[in-house]
């Protein structure tokens, strides 16, 4: 059987595998006059080894046969009587001469530097040190030209001057100030490339003989071996009595000119491999990324016994020291990354000439290869993959790492540094220790490495210390406390190691255990077993005469009037057979009859089912029979479906008194509340009394919630806010303060109620008070001065609307609030204080009393600060689940394998650095649209069923201002005209009879074909994508005043200000507001625009009433003559729309 007739195996594609798989199986292989022959126990050699072998023949023999894959290139012969003649860069040094000159988004003058401590140094000795070290290493004389070439001085020529500052007469306080400000500056006194030398030294004396010296050297002329080479010499001049030492013949232009090109075995190889190369680690970054970086270090070490003996435990294993602290930098970094495999820039010393004087030349003779780090197995696995795959890569180093890099850069596009991520090992075996007259000497105080196109250097260097890790990072670039958290993962894993030979067995050395979930956060206030009925009545008899309800229809009630009216509701549905535990659903319009049902229905032990009374009947229907409710109080007409029972919802005249209340417990359910589901099915979330009384109190004791409080009711009660407006304030004796009722409230009417009302709390999602502010004619609105606490929750809080509440209302209590419908309402807040300017967004927050918020990994495990995961809620607030629903109550409602009951949410999130989650978006598909959840399977589904749509995805795409809209790409169903555009279905009314209208899309794309991803999916990012550049086109462009685009000819004037409002220049006279990108938040500032643009105080119920571009400017130039009058003069495809019959 051919090797290429035999079956795949793909855990033996490549030679690191390979050698893996024959280590493994104890099969030993043998090379002799070019054939390879092996030694194999029994049953070893399987068709899959063999034709991985065959795969990897050439390597194979070549390794086994002591051959150098470059055996075929140039000898390495010096030219002693050429060295001082220019000679190319390499690709590195080219690399970090762009990096200097500030050609990469991430740049950095690419040195060395040390700080060191020395006693009692003579500076004319130093100087003379220097002087020699550069004479024996002629790349410290090196200066690089504008035409991309480098030369060597002459000895003498470009020499290093000490530069001696003296500290010592000064206080230490100003020294230590004045020391830190030359540590930090030294790199930048380097001379120019051109000019060199390519060293700057500066010895700061302080007092009682303590010296310091600060040497920087360039990357470009050095590597970590010779930097080791240079101070080693540098100390002998110092300390031995030795004199000048000539360089070796071999100079490094030898070096450099003797590189031979790639050979085509490695071009192919990394052709290969690049298309599958994973991405760097993708750790958590800030986004903001500095043209000019500054480093930071931070380090660790191993004393030289327990080196000794790590390197021991590892060579016992068959890994090298190498192997294995690679192995371990890709440990420390797993836990703070998504995709756990990911590749690391592996920089390696690049000598591959056989040649007496090569180990004693100075130079950057290194290269840089990628190394993919793969999770899978234990450490120690994972180690020796690292090892065989290290050298096979080593293999193909004369493709330069640098000419790797650019070319990911080009396929992948972006100014992002390609593979940021780096491992340099200084672990070599064969450097012989600093002996003890030196070492004795000096102490090194400092140091880092600055590298262009870099954001974490880790480095393991062994000298007589034992091992030094350093990791130098970019300032800024990572969260807060991150490589710091990491950098202290690498050092428990190392102890671990030493310490456990299970670490060896486990993926994490440092993860012994599972992490622990914290615990849910203190209860404020117990509720015991009570329900919202006992609440209701304690509160209604310690207070009977406050006020309880005010309603913009006028309506006022007592407590002892709303305990009345409410009880003698709860005896009618009780004596029309309604049994504790019942549900009833409540259809009837926002106001007072509305609260008096919900209180009933508690007094008599219903479980309350709130329907929008704009729902459409065929959603309600599915709701009513889904849930199995047979009761109903509601004033619409409609038929309604076999065994439902309108009940009255006015008993007639209440007798005053309460009727006796039947036996319900804190875990029986309270309320019902069905939420959008991605089948197309709502899921009816079932909240129990104590669940919920739970948040209430809570949030009434931290807020400070009283009977002095008057709350503004402004959700509908389908929307779980209601909950807490409702019985938030019956539970601190507060007042509920009721809007009218509307389809579009008219922030207007809800600013003036707030005036008359007195109103204190606001409680809704951002979008109402985004409204007001725009109806406000000024900040702070006079309209809200008794307002002393605001709650903001259901959606994102834009950021300039926060900042506006902090600068214009700073008495405000302001508080964001975050959670779901499944854990009662809330289960996090967060004080909106100072708002930072770095803040993409309004933290989500911290957990409420009895609750918490739990950031898990894909495998259930607590994610570090600043890692994405999955939002879960623990706690008293939990729902019971969804209501006959038990297949996707099992989905979401989870036993973490620590035995607690969660909630999975499907949002993902973070935990900052000050514990406080935040909120990064949904997991899967469920969107948020002005504060309401929306599964985009619910909408796709049910467009699907419209005869003109083939398919359809809907997607959340920021609009101009960066608000989520609703946006429905669709493919049109039947024979395409070729050539034709896809022309889009009158779908919205269709669809607005069928779902609420907040599920309806505010836009409709046709589209060709919706986008699919290399495996065959449907690509949403790409949609998205499109769906914003023809969003973008759409929008009209320029400040106000600027003309019309072409194709406006002919539409009212109206239509610029429409147009630069939704981001969608109407078509046509006929053109729907509310159907071309607007909506109710939209709609207000539209009126403003009318407002200052023509004079026309125009009142948002009229763009409601008359929602079409020709209808609304009629109704604006109903509004009098003024808007005429500020309208530029009607030309000949400027005028208003004739009159219709």
């Amino acid at each position: 059987m051919r090797p290429d007739e035999v079956q795949t195996d793909d855990t033996l594609a490549t030679l690191a595998q390979v050698k893996e798989r024959l280590r493994r199986d104890g099969i030993r292989l043998s090379a002799a006059q070019g054939r390879l022959g092996y030694h194999a126990p029994p049953g070893a050699m399987t068709e899959a080894v063999r034709a991985g072998i065959a795969r990897h023949r050439d390597a194979l023999l070549a390794e086994l046969s002591g051959l150098s894959r470059g055996s075929d290139k140039p000898a390495l012969q010096p030219q002693p009587d050429r060295r001082f003649e220019p000679f190319p860069m390499t690709d590195l040094q080219a690399a970090y001469w762009v990096g200097e000159h500030g050609g990469y988004a991430q740049s950095a003058i690419p040195c060395f530097f040390h700080h060191v401590r020395f006693h009692a140094l003579d500076p004319d000795r130093l100087q003379q040190a220097l002087h020699r070290v550069q004479q024996r290493h002629e790349v410290l004389r090196s200066r690089f030209q504008p035409d991309g070439t480098q030369v060597i001085a002459r000895p003498g020529e470009a020499p290093c001057t000490l530069t001696v500052v003296d500290l010592s007469c000064v206080t230490a306080e100003e020294a230590e100030r004045r020391l830190a400000h030359l540590c930090a500056a030294h790199p930048d006194t380097l001379p120019p490339l051109d000019c060199g030398p390519p060293l700057a030294a500066t010895l700061v004396r302080l007092e009682g003989g303590d010296d310091r010296l600060l040497l920087a050297i360039r990357l470009i002329v050095v590597d970590g071996p010779s930097l080791s080479m240079i101070f080693r010499d540098l100390l002998r001049h110092l300390f031995d009595d030795i004199g000048p030492e000539h360089p070796p013949a071999l100079g490094y232009r030898d070096y450099v000119l003797a590189l031979p090109p790639p050979s085509e075995a490695s071009r192919r190889y990394w052709n290969a491999r690049l298309q599958t190369l994973p991405p760097p680690p993708d750790l958590p970054v800030t986004g903001r990324s500095p043209l000019w970086s500054e480093f930071r270090r931070l380090s660790g070490r191993l004393d030289p016994e327990r080196w000794q003996r790590l390197k021991a435990l590892a060579a016992g294993r068959g890994i090298t020291a190498n192997a294995t602290m690679l192995a371990l930098y890709a440990a420390a970094l797993r836990p703070w990354v998504q995709d756990r495999r990911f590749t690391l820039n592996v920089l390696a010393n690049h000598r591959p000439f056989e040649h007496p004087d090569l180990p004693a030349l100075a130079g950057n003779c290194s290269n840089t290869t990628l190394v993919e780090c793969d999770p899978a197995g234990s450490f120690l696995e994972q180690a020796r993959r690292l090892q065989a795959l290290t050298a096979e890569r080593l293999g193909h180093a004369d493709v330069s790492g640098v000419s790797l890099l650019r070319r990911l850069q080009q396929e992948r596009g972006g100014d992002r540094p390609a593979m940021p991520f780096v491992f340099t090992s200084g672990i070599s075996g064969t450097t012989p220790p600093l002996p003890p007259r030196h070492t004795d000497r000096f102490t090194l105080v400092g140091s880092h490495l600055r590298t262009p196109q870099v954001w974490l250097d880790h480095q393991v260097i062994e000298n007589h210390e034992g091992l030094i890790c350093f990791w130098d990072h970019v300032a800024g670039i990572f969260e807060e406390g991150v490589p710091e958290a990491i950098a202290a993962r690498h050092e428990r894993a190392l102890h671990a190691l030493l310490a456990d030979p299970a670490a060896w067995d486990r993926p994490d050395p440092a993860q012994a255990a599972p992490a622990e979930l914290p615990p849910p956060a203190p209860v404020l206030v117990e509720a015991g077993d009570r329900n919202l009925a006992d609440v209701f009545i304690a509160q209604a008899a310690r207070t009977p005469d406050r006020e309880a309800l005010a309603a913009a229809d006028g309506t006022r009630l007592t407590y002892r009037q709303l305990a009345s009216r409410a009880g003698a509701l709860a005896a009618a549905l009780r004596a029309e057979g309604a049994r504790p535990g019942d549900l009833i659903a409540i259809q009837l319009a926002k106001g007072t009859r509305q609260i008096v049902a919900v209180v009933a229905a508690a007094l008599a032990g219903l479980v309350w089912l709130p329907l929008d009374v704009r729902l459409p009947q065929r959603r309600r229907d599915a709701i009513l029979a889904h849930s199995g409710c047979r009761l109903i109080l509601t004033d619409s007409p409609a038929a309604l479906p076999d065994g439902v029972r309108r009940l009255p919802a006015d008993p007639g005249p209440a007798d005053g008194t309460v009727p006796h209340r039947p036996e319900r417990r804190a875990g029986d359910p309270a309320y019902v509340i069905y939420t959008s589901g991605s089948t197309g099915q709502p899921k009816g979330v079932v909240i129990a009394h104590g669940a919920v009384l739970n948040t209430i109190l809570d949030l009434n004791a931290r807020f400070g919630v009283t009977a002095d409080d008057r709350l503004l009711a402004l959700s509908a009660l389908s929307f779980d806010l209601s909950v807490y407006d409702i019985w938030g304030a019956l539970a601190a004796g507060a007042a509920i303060v009721v809007p009218a009722d509307s389809e579009h409230p008219d922030p207007a009417a809800i600013l003036a109620l707030c005036a008359a009302e007195r109103v204190t709390v606001w409680n809704s999602v951002p979008a109402l008070l985004d409204m007001a502010f725009a109806t406000a004619a000024r900040h702070p609105c006079p309209d809200l001065a008794s307002l002393r606490l605001l709650m903001l929750s259901g959606d994102w809080i834009p950021l300039p609307l926060a900042r506006l509440v902090r600068d214009r209302y700073p008495h405000i209590r302001f508080h964001g609030l975050g959670g779901a419908t499944e854990a009662s309402i809330w289960s996090n807040q967060f004080p909106v204080g100072r708002i930072e300017p770095d803040w993409t967004s309004i933290p989500y927050g911290f957990a409420l009393g009895g609750q918490q918020l739990h950031v898990l990994d894909a495998d259930g495990a607590p994610c570090p600060p600043w890692v994405r995961g999955e939002i879960h809620i623990e706690g008293r607030g939990l729902a019971e689940g969804y209501l006959n629903d038990p297949e996707r109550t099992a989905a979401a409602f989870i036993t973490h394998r620590s035995g607690r009951r969660l909630y999975a949410t499907g949002d993902l999130g973070r935990l900052r650095g000050d514990g406080a989650v935040e909120f990064l978006g949904r997991k899967d598909f469920q969107l948020k649209i002005r504060g309401h959840r929306i599964e985009a399977g619910d909408v796709e589904n049910h467009l699907s069923q419209h005869p003109g749509i083939a398919e359809v995805q809907v997607l959340a795409v920021p609009d101009a201002a960066g608000r989520p809209q609703l946006v429905a790409c669709f493919r049109p169903a039947g024979p395409a005209d070729a050539g034709a555009e896809a022309q889009e279905p009158p779908v919205a009314a269709w669809l607005a009879e069928r779902l609420p209208r907040y599920m309806v899309p505010d836009r409709f794309l046709a589209v060709e074909q919706l986008p699919l991803s290399a495996n065959g999916k449907r690509d949403r990012k790409a949609l998205t994508r499109l769906a914003q550049e023809r969003l973008a086109q759409e929008q009209p462009s320029g400040p106000d005043g600027a003309a019309l685009p072409a194709g406006s000819a002919g539409l009212p004037p109206l239509a610029e200000l429409w147009g630069r409002i939704t981001g969608h220049l109407p078509a046509s006279p006929d053109d729907n507001f509310f159907e071309t990108g607007g909506n109710s938040l939209l709609a207000v500032h539209l009126a403003a625009a009318i407002r200052e643009r023509f004079g026309v105080p125009l009142d948002l119920a009229t763009i409601f009433q008359a929602p079409t571009l020709g209808a609304l400017w009629k109704a604006v130039l109903r509004q009098g003559s003024q808007a005429e009058h500020r309208l530029p003069h009607p030309g000949p495809n400027v005028h208003p729309p004739a009159e219709t019959p």
